[in-house]
């Protein structure tokens, strides 16, 4: 009966030290990403700009992570697209320069270069690198040709660079031009762990930034991933901003301004009644839950 009970007893002990249960597995997250387009005729770098140049391209992350991966897209190409190279480093404090000892180079199934389709877009491959939340993330391309039709997105309220020559490492382009448009970027993912997701918007030119500060990061949209990526004790409660907002909309209207204006004025007056209208959705997305 000792023996029987020493055996029931370890096996008590085996089964009661059960292995912990695997963590969920990391998956990809966007965390910075633009719809693409054919630009307007207005919108179109010159033929020649892109010919063996280095374009270099800043782009506000929301998500934080270690692992990085990148969209080139040459959806609207209409002939394939050649990527001699292409780099990503952390922005500096110079408008278009990087900080060199952040500058990694991608690649795209373990090659440096890559020749998207036309109508294709391609997912570089994972790196490693280290990017906070809310931190800025140049992404610089070295072109063998000027794409015949471009692909981008002009409303990028960020400052571009484009030199003739290969500066994908460069601190900065020497003698660049400038333009305030994105192109072939389109999305940054990082590795997250399974429970954290992306939250897609779709709007109209607000939620594209019209009105914003050119390289501010000022959109509504930024102020929605500060929001969300904010600790949950440093969110202001939702309850009383809509309370403050209430008491705004409650306050009577001044007789003056029943009276007709030229349509200078109406026009102010609109941009002023949008501006408030981003204000609220600042608000709204500030005092979201996001845990």
């Amino acid at each position: 009966m000792r023996r029987l009970g020493l055996a029931l007893a370890v096996l008590m002990a085996v089964t009661g030290a059960r292995a912990a249960p695997p963590a969920p597995p990391a998956h990809w997250v966007g965390s910075w990403a633009t719809p693409q387009q054919i630009p307007e005729p207005r919108n179109v770098l010159p033929p020649e700009a892109l010919k063996g140049a280095t374009l270099r391209q800043t782009v506000h992350l929301s998500l934080g992570g270690k692992t990085l991966r990148v969209h080139i897209s040459n959806v609207f190409g209409v002939e394939p697209l050649h990527i001699l190279s292409a780099h990503i480093a952390r922005a500096s404090l110079i408008l278009g320069g990087i900080d060199t000892g952040t500058d990694r180079a991608l690649t795209f199934s373990g090659r440096g270069d890559v020749t998207i389709p036309a109508g294709a877009d391609y997912i570089s491959d994972p790196v490693a690198f280290d990017a906070p939340p809310l931190s800025d993330l140049a992404i610089s391309l070295h072109y063998d040709a000027a794409p015949t039709q471009q692909t981008g997105h002009p409303g990028s309220r960020a400052t571009s660079f484009y030199t003739p020559g290969d500066f994908v490492s460069a601190s900065e382009l020497p003698n660049a031009q400038s333009v305030e448009h994105w192109y072939q970027i389109e999305g940054v993912d990082v590795l997250a762990p399974a429970n954290v997701a992306a939250v897609a918007v779709l709007g109209d030119s607000i939620t594209d930034g019209h009105g914003a500060t050119t390289n501010g990061n000022d959109r509504w949209t930024d102020a929605l991933g500060a929001a969300s990526s904010a600790p949950a004790h440093r969110r202001p409660q939702q309850g009383h901003r809509r309370r403050q907002g209430a008491a705004r909309r409650a306050r009577p209207q001044r007789a003056g301004a029943l009276r007709p204006r030229r349509a200078g004025a109406r026009r102010g007056q609109m941009a002023d009644r949008a501006r408030r209208h981003q204000r609220s959705l600042f608000a709204d997305a500030r005092g979201a839950d996001f845990a």
